[in-house]
């Protein structure tokens, strides 16, 4: 910035007084702070309407799901059970109950396998908003370094 010695033909930046100068910095920097603090708004509703909008998919994934998982279930039970009858000359009821029981403990283990590789991927996931904090990163060190 340059003084204006009245001789140069007016400059772009007029000279001005240090509480001035200061005024302007505490206005720049509250603007700063105000646009970073309006990125991280809008990023982090932007963030919740994509998970929002993932979390439907995915229950309305889940039921169907668990709506053909059932019918599987019933459908290999009732076909373990017909099998029983005719190997091992079992009774229908107990063959049926045995059936049942076998399908059951076999989508139990299936759910916690799937609930478990679940629930390790979620440990890894980092809900961060990382172009904000990137954002500020830069603004700090260009403050520190100016």
């Amino acid at each position: 910035m340059r003084r204006d010695d009245g001789d140069s033909g007016g400059d772009a930046f007029p000279a001005e007084s240090l509480p001035g100068l200061v005024a302007r910095l505490g206005q720049d920097l509250s603007q700063l702070v105000d646009s970073k603090l309006a990125l991280l708004k809008i990023e982090l509703r932007d963030d919740l309407r994509s998970y929002l909008r993932g979390a439907a998919g995915v229950a309305a994934g889940t039921v169907l799901f668990a709506v053909g998982l059932g019918l599987v279930g019933v459908a290999a039970a009732f076909l373990a059970s017909t099998l029983l009858v005719w190997s091992l000359d079992l009774g229908r009821p107990m063959a049926q109950g045995i059936g049942f029981v076998a399908a059951g403990l076999l989508f139990m283990g299936g759910g916690t396998l799937v609930a478990g590789l679940a629930a390790r991927r979620l440990r890894h996931t980092d809900p961060a908003p990382e172009q904000t904090m990137r954002e500020l990163a830069t603004d700090r060190d260009w403050l520190l370094n100016r």
